[in-house]
């Protein structure tokens, strides 16, 4: 595949994934020391293991992804072949695994990139910052998601606060890395996605689905 945007996407995918192996790694030894010790509670082991199984389904989202832009993608908008491919995913995963949370987060997340991302914003930072507002575990809708963002430049995101009108012009907004446009006037929640980053990082997608199966290469179906 050729098409510069599906390349910068498989590569932003895959350093999420390299993280994410990371993480994984750090969860395993943290769980065979708590495991050894005689001292520590179940109470703090078995968080790990639910730990532990949120990244794995990230990771296998992100295979997932990586595996429908490589086979189908052939230009135009990411945003809206994701929006498509995910909402695929669901439906499979509601028909083949409806016990799962996968087929809810993925309907949400589709719905997000149709509604939210505006056209200077990259498709893969989007679902990364709603991956860990969200989790897969126990996923949040997307209404959520958008009253946590106020101001974003397509890859930062940081909290708007409201001001008396005689203080209009004497405060300065937020700082990021690149010029911010106000997206949305909300209130202050996205503090919840970055606590959620931040203890991940310290925690160290049959013919009628046109083949979309993990089996034949197109990365949606786990079983068929």
């Amino acid at each position: 595949m050729a098409h510069q945007q599906g390349r910068q996407a498989l590569q932003q995918l895959e350093l999420l994934k390299q993280n994410l192996h990371k993480k994984i790694s750090w969860v395993d030894i943290r769980i065979e020391k708590s495991l050894r010790s005689k001292d520590e509670k179940l109470s703090q082991i078995e968080p790990l293991g639910q730990l532990r199984k949120e990244y794995l389904l990230r990771l296998d989202l992100y295979n997932r992804l990586g595996l429908g832009i490589e086979s189908y993608f052939k230009g135009g908008e990411l945003k809206v072949f994701l929006t498509g491919y995910l909402l695929k995913l669901s439906e499979i995963e509601l028909k083949e695994n409806p016990q799962d949370s996968l087929w809810r987060f993925a309907l949400y997340m589709s719905r997000a990139l149709d509604k939210v991302p505006e056209r200077f914003e990259q498709p893969i930072d989007f679902i990364s910052a709603y991956v860990s507002f969200s989790t897969l575990l126990e996923p949040k809708p997307p209404e959520d998601f958008i009253i946590s963002r106020n101001y974003t430049n397509g890859r930062d995101f940081a909290v708007g606060s409201p001001i008396e009108r005689d203080q209009i012009g004497q405060k300065e907004l937020p700082t990021l890395q690149a010029p911010i446009k106000i997206q949305v006037k909300t209130t202050d929640i996205i503090k919840a996605a970055g606590a959620a980053g931040a203890a991940g990082a310290a925690g160290a997608a049959g013919d009628s689905n046109q083949g979309l199966s993990k089996d034949s290469n197109q990365g949606l179906s786990k079983d068929s």
